[in-house]
């Protein structure tokens, strides 16, 4: 009977084991779904309260946490209210897609406000046909690849965008552009002026 002792002793402890293994895995699973509901409900709080900025910020903090339709619908909502159009755009994109892939029902509500949300964009357009090859244009920063400076790109409204152009041996120009929502525009742009090369004595010619 002994000799069974430490048998009966090793299946205790290994049941016990067991027991307490399955609810810590359970807790480490629950805080991330936990965390994002609770972010979740502050971004709500501060979208009542117009505080949008903190708004957006839980909601994308959620999201990263817990990817929900809901959730990026309502960080469209809130970049909206920021005017950041052209981000809300993209975040309804990746509504629709989650809402797709998880067979969500209110993926036919976000196509509805992506769409809507369209018609109000700006248009911008940078007609490029007059520049060298060699020539690169950026908008606000980013290059704009030159077979895709004759599509019209969505810009946000009401501040001021930068178009630049840079071409070796030239003088850098620089236009600035402020359009309205749902306002369309095309901005031609050209090469600065040859920059001058330092003669032989260091004097420009």
């Amino acid at each position: 009977m002994n000799a069974d002792v430490p048998i009966a002793l090793l299946a205790s402890v290994a049941i016990s084991f067991a027991m307490l293994t399955a609810p810590q895995t359970s807790l480490a699973q629950s805080p991330p779904t936990t965390r994002a509901d609770q972010l979740f409900k502050e971004g709500r709080d501060a979208m009542g309260r117009s505080d949008y900025p903190a708004a957006c910020s839980k909601f994308a903090e959620s999201n990263a946490l817990v990817p929900r339709v809901g959730t990026l619908v309502n960080l469209a909502g809130c970049q909206e209210k920021q005017g950041k159009l052209v981000a809300a755009l993209s975040t309804y994109e990746q509504a629709i897609g989650l809402a797709e892939a998880t067979k969500d029902e209110r993926r036919q509500k976000a196509v509805e406000q992506r769409d809507a949300l369209r018609t109000r964009i700006p248009k911008l357009t940078i007609d490029a046909s007059d520049l060298p090859p060699a020539a690169r244009v950026f908008l606000d920063g980013e290059l704009v690849e030159r077979d895709k400076s004759r599509d019209a790109l969505y810009v946000d409204p009401a501040i001021s965008h930068t178009i630049e152009v840079m071409c070796h041996g030239r003088e850098r120009t620089t236009t600035s552009v402020v359009l309205k929502e749902g306002e369309a525009k095309a901005v031609s742009v050209s090469v600065g002026e040859a920059v001058s090369k330092p003669g032989p004595s260091g004097a420009l010619d």
